[in-house]
């Protein structure tokens, strides 16, 4: 729950990736300004599509959202929806996006028992939109055929 508002029911409700967006305070409104930071704060909700564990210990996740236009606390990620006594680990998050992702990917410190369908959450800076996060389509691998015929 954040400020009222079931993170799980607003998945059920619009699907993941999920944003909550809201007024940070600040103890002193006019510092911050000068200071350049500003009110928004989102929490971005997303979800685990696959979980791998490779042959030298590293652990990965794929997810169904990008974070290259975001700028998330990862220190602040969480596995909700579900409790956990597994110890905690270190897991590569790798974006869901079709095409090209960034690198270095993010790594998080989550329960180890983490698998496909989890649901997440971090804190980030800013009014986030949908657009910021949704996956983008692929590019085309081949050249377009310039003969006007279809192939």
């Amino acid at each position: 729950m954040i400020g009222g508002v079931s993170l799980r029911r607003l998945v059920e409700i619009s699907g993941t990736p999920a944003l909550l967006t809201g007024d940070l305070p600040h103890p002193k409104p006019a510092q911050a300004r000068a200071q350049g930071l500003g009110n928004d704060v989102t929490v971005l909700v997303f979800q685990v599509t696959l979980r791998v564990d490779t042959d030298t210990d590293k652990r990965v996740a794929l997810t169904d959202c990008g974070f290259d236009r975001v700028t998330p606390c990862w220190d602040e990620c969480r596995l909700i929806g579900r409790t956990s006594t597994a110890k905690n680990t270190t897991i590569e998050l790798i974006p869901g996006e079709t095409g090209s992702a960034p690198w270095p990917y993010p790594i998080v410190t989550l329960p180890a028992d983490v698998h496909q369908g989890d649901l997440l959450a971090v804190l980030c800076a800013g009014a986030v939109t949908l657009s910021d996060v949704r996956p983008r389509p692929r590019k085309p691998s081949f050249p377009p055929n310039r003969s006007g015929n279809s192939r």
